[in-house]
């Protein structure tokens, strides 16, 4: 998958889980300007690290194979 098509999959997942960019960076505790980053919003774009797009996923309930329980 290009960095292209991962930004905008992490975009179209975000508008459909109804949360803002400052929103969606809390769940994986980064900062609004890293997300935006991630979605390619800025001219120092960067790809999210796997481990934060699953665990985005998770958060989320959007998670293919997965989902979080509270134990």
């Amino acid at each position: 998958m290009s960095g292209d098509s991962l930004q905008a999959q992490l975009k179209e997942m975000r508008v459909a889980t109804g949360l803002s960019a400052r929103e969606a960076a809390s769940l994986v505790d980064v900062s609004t300007v890293t997300w935006q980053r991630w979605e390619g919003q800025s001219s120092r774009a960067t790809t999210i690290p796997f481990a934060c797009w699953e665990l985005f996923l998770l958060k989320v309930g959007r998670h293919p194979t997965h989902i979080m329980t509270e134990q």
